[in-house]
């Protein structure tokens, strides 16, 4: 059948739309609980719920400190060990944040204690979600990494059934939804690690560590990235107040999701491919068929955006959110900027060398800072100036990875740290098997022939 043909090879070329897809069921569940909170909660209430979810989804991905990343840059093997490091690694980050989080925003007791757990829970299970990953078991590694959301879209409905209208209760709902995935998820691994190396790419595990140099400059970038992803609900309370926030919360739900579905898809899918990739030639392939059919989804996503969105706000809670068009345009603007900033920087991430992730890292942050400023100055138009100034952030991101990344596809994959000592050991074999047959002489004129 030419039409299954056709789709399984778009599948092949770009699995990163398949990892959109999927991750896309998620996203609606996480937009339908944004849009149904925005119509149950109260202004502020719902203002506070969004600052509270960025903390954690900025908070998670960071508890780790870069053990997701080593994972699949690595083959870092998921067992025990690897485990009760993440755990301990991500109890401690989590009370740092959570205290700084409260000291900055002032949380009451209850959204306190429900953001550090949210971080904490959340990060160990980013790990199990990175395991699957780097086998390009994508949908299980999906289902772990995004499949609060749906529990988030349960928790949303729970509000109108118990008459519970406060943050508290879909807040819990997510935590709790995080929390179950991720251990089931580790289970899974520490119950059979060979069967998932075996049902995957057939390779053995790979080392149990990973030194804290590589994995400090991961984290850095992370950071960094999130902090851009979360900036304006950061820093739009300041600025502007909790109900502009609430406004945000609004208007990303109906027109940056898509954006993020497609930044996610790219980051899962592009990574392992371009580091299993074997040859320049190789690489160059894969990126350009996962750039071109992904951008062509974006353009039709912001055309979707720009009829969509306010309608479908208006639908859901009339008369209490407004979105101009002058919004709705910035919120699209800024996608293209999220989106191709994380193109470019899954290449450093997957190609670059520990050097590359340092630099990459040291503009991340300076793109955080204008980012900052420019949100600052834009605040006096409002938040479609807030999210025009973030947007000047995401294009210096994305200036750098390319910048450092794009040359990468033209170079052959560099042979694995472990050959020089393989190479040795085997040298080494030779002069004492041939010391012993022939004596000094045979050894000298073998080892030449060698040299």
């Amino acid at each position: 059948m030419p039409r299954v043909k056709s789709l399984s090879g778009l599948w092949e070329k770009a699995p990163s739309l398949g990892v959109a897809a999927f991750a896309g069921l998620a996203g609606i569940g996480f937009a339908a609980a944004n849009l149904l909170l925005a119509r149950w909660l109260p202004k502020l209430e719902y203002g506070s719920f969004t600052l509270a979810v960025a903390l954690i989804n900025f908070g998670w991905m960071v508890a780790p400190l870069g053990a997701d990343g080593m994972v699949n840059r690595r083959k870092v093997d998921p067992g025990p060990e690897l485990f009760r490091r993440v755990f301990a690694t991500c109890a401690g980050v989590s009370v740092a944040l959570t205290l700084v989080a409260r000291a900055i925003y002032d949380l009451d007791l209850t959204t306190a204690i429900l953001v550090f757990l949210g971080i904490a829970l959340g990060g160990v299970a980013l790990v199990a979600a990175a395991g699957f990953q780097s086998r390009q078991r994508f949908p299980a590694a999906l289902m772990i990494f995004q499949g609060g959301n749906f529990i988030l879209l349960l928790g949303a409905f729970l509000v109108p059934l118990f008459g519970v209208y406060e943050l508290w209760l879909p807040l819990a709902a997510l935590v709790v939804g995080k929390a179950t995935l991720g251990f089931i998820g580790w289970g899974r691994i520490l119950a059979s690690p060979d069967g998932l190396d075996q049902a995957t790419t057939g390779e053995s595990p790979g080392t149990t560590g990973y030194t804290w140099p590589e994995t400090l400059s991961y984290t850095g970038i992370v950071a960094g990235t999130l902090t851009l992803i979360q900036l304006e609900r950061l820093i739009v309370p300041e600025v502007l107040g909790l109900e502009a926030l609430a406004t945000f919360g609004v208007l990303a739900a109906v027109a940056g999701s898509p954006f993020r579905m497609l930044q996610m898809g790219v980051g899962y899918a592009l990574l392992p491919r371009l580091r299993g990739a074997s040859s320049a030639g190789e690489r160059k392939k894969v990126f350009a068929s996962e750039a071109t059919v992904s951008i062509l989804v974006a353009g039709m996503a912001a055309v979707a955006i720009w009829y969509v969105a306010p309608w479908l706000v208006e639908l859901v809670a009339p008369g209490k959110y407004e979105l101009p068009a002058a919004l709705v345009a910035a919120a699209i603007v800024a996608g293209f900027a999220k989106f191709g900033s994380t193109l470019c920087r899954s290449t450093v991430e997957a190609l670059g060398s520990t050097r590359d992730l340092l630099v990459l890292n040291v503009t991340g942050w300076v793109a955080v800072g204008v980012a900052v400023s420019g949100a600052s100055v834009g605040a006096r138009w409002g938040l479609t100036g807030v999210i025009y100034g973030v947007s000047l952030g995401w294009l210096v991101q994305l200036i750098a990875a390319a910048r450092i990344g794009l040359p990468k596809l033209n170079q052959d994959p560099e042979p694995e740290a472990s050959e020089p000592r393989v190479i040795q050991e085997l040298v080494k074999a030779l002069q004492s098997g041939i010391t012993r047959l022939g004596g000094r002489r045979i050894r000298s004129a073998a080892m030449s022939r060698i040299r």
